[in-house]
């Protein structure tokens, strides 16, 4: 994900099991939390989208980043 403080220049991870005490049943990464390539692609761009350096959908307190969707 582009736009969220803190994260390296080439985006945030949307899933990370980094830490030896997040392994389930010796999965590892992202075996953890299986998904499709066309819904973390969906996910991703819908994410990226929100976090976009001018959007109105994105609020930062602190070292928190928040987005929302609004629903009429």
């Amino acid at each position: 994900m582009k736009g969220v403080a803190g994260a390296q220049g080439s985006g945030a991870s949307l899933v990370s099991f980094e830490k030896e005490a997040f392994k389930s049943f010796g999965k590892e990464r992202g075996a953890n939390a299986p998904v499709s390539e066309r819904a973390a692609f969906a996910y991703a761009a819908s994410l990226n989208t929100l976090l976009e350096r001018n959007s109105r959908r994105r609020i930062r307190i602190g070292d928190t980043t928040t987005v929302f969707c609004h629903q009429r």
